[in-house]
């Protein structure tokens, strides 16, 4: 995959992931019988997931985390495709659903992005973005109320930004 196109899922990501926390200023998402503005949170936070885990396929490359950054990428992206599924089915059902399938995928994306960060953070020279998205999910799920999401989006806007900085660097230089 481009570089380019990890950094523009990276930041398709953070977009997604600020937009849906400033929609969730305004309303709070029950667990069930969901309106339309409850299926549109629900949608977007799909988008981010699903960003995250194609902007994950660049990041260990761009890191330079190694094999087992790369591993960890790959449980990751199982995990955001596990949450992606729930958000999907929690929109067609009209709330919450799947709730063993999102449990499990956050578990995964945790995990995956803790072995990611410690790779990165042994192997390569941007170490200080190496703990980046772990440290964006793990803040957006306990600082959920308080603006987790928005900690979320500015992590992965920061990553896109960066990841395509240096592919557009390169792209001169080539």
């Amino acid at each position: 995959m481009p570089m380019r196109t990890a950094s523009i899922a990276a930041l398709v990501a953070g977009i997604a992931s600020a937009a849906d926390w400033l929609v969730q200023l305004r309303h709070t998402q029950p667990d069930s019988h969901w309106q339309g503005i409850d299926v549109l949170i629900e949608i977007v936070f799909a988008l981010s997931l699903i960003a995250t885990a194609v902007a994950l396929q660049g990041f260990p490359r761009w890191l330079g985390a190694g094999r087992v950054g790369r591993v960890g990428a790959i449980v990751a992206q199982a995990g955001f495709l596990l949450l992606f599924i729930s958000a999907v089915a929690s929109a067609i059902a009209g709330g919450n659903t799947l709730g063993p399938a999102f449990s499990l995928g956050l578990l995964l994306a945790l995990l995956g992005q803790l072995v990611l960060a410690v790779a990165g953070l042994v192997r390569s020279r941007r170490r200080s973005a190496a703990a980046v998205p772990f440290a964006g999910l793990l803040l957006s799920v306990l600082a959920a109320p308080f603006g987790g999401q928005l900690l979320l989006g500015v992590a992965w806007l920061t990553l896109g930004w960066a990841m395509g900085a240096r592919s557009a660097r390169s792209a001169v230089l080539a």
